[in-house]
């Protein structure tokens, strides 16, 4: 058995033959509640960060057709927006749901997510197609990673969709690590 040596005073009132040194066992094993415990927050982590993709996505949606989309497009302001909106609530509901489904298990990757999140370009791409914006000048890499993304807005990291799905997201891959590793115990 492992063992963790720990010094007492002799004030302690501990038998002196032991020399002050009383041994006391590791825990082997994680215990059931741990494993629990660490799911759980694995699943709360998860459904915060799957919250916060939801409320990003239209929020990102609109900042990128807006800032690509030219001022004469031929249609007005409120037809735009509703465009906007459309394709945000589309976006909310595929990507949302399947984030939210990939987020509660430990095996999913950093990168699986950030490749689900580079997925929901297609939304503003279809918008800005409709509105017959000017295709972006992208780089021979970019032409090839991301063919279909012919206004490069593909995002490259969680803050390039929104700076507020940066701390769920370390939170997250914390507990998706801990729980992982309770796991394969």
């Amino acid at each position: 058995m492992l063992t963790n040596s720990i010094y007492l005073n002799h004030r302690s009132g501990l038998d002196p033959s032991q020399n002050g040194v009383v041994d006391q066992p590791f825990a082997s094993e994680p215990t059931g509640s741990r494993r629990i415990a660490d799911e759980m927050r694995l699943r709360e982590t998860a459904l915060r960060f799957a919250d916060a993709i939801y409320v990003a996505l239209p929020i990102w949606i609109d900042r990128t057709v807006t800032g690509q989309v030219g001022t004469d497009t031929g249609f007005s302001d409120e037809e735009i927006a509703v465009f906007i909106e459309r394709a945000g609530k589309a976006a909310q509901a595929d990507i949302g749901s399947t984030a939210r489904q990939m987020l509660g298990d430990a095996t999913t990757k950093p990168a699986q997510v950030l490749e689900l999140l580079q997925t929901a370009v297609h939304y503003p791409t279809g918008v800005l197609h409709y509105l017959q914006a000017s295709e972006a000048e992208r780089g021979a890499f970019a032409q090839t990673a991301w063919p279909e993304d012919i206004y490069s807005l593909t995002p490259k990291s969680m803050g390039d969709i929104d700076e507020s799905l940066e701390e769920p997201f370390i939170r997250w891959d914390a507990a998706r690590k801990l729980a992982g590793a309770r796991r394969r115990r």
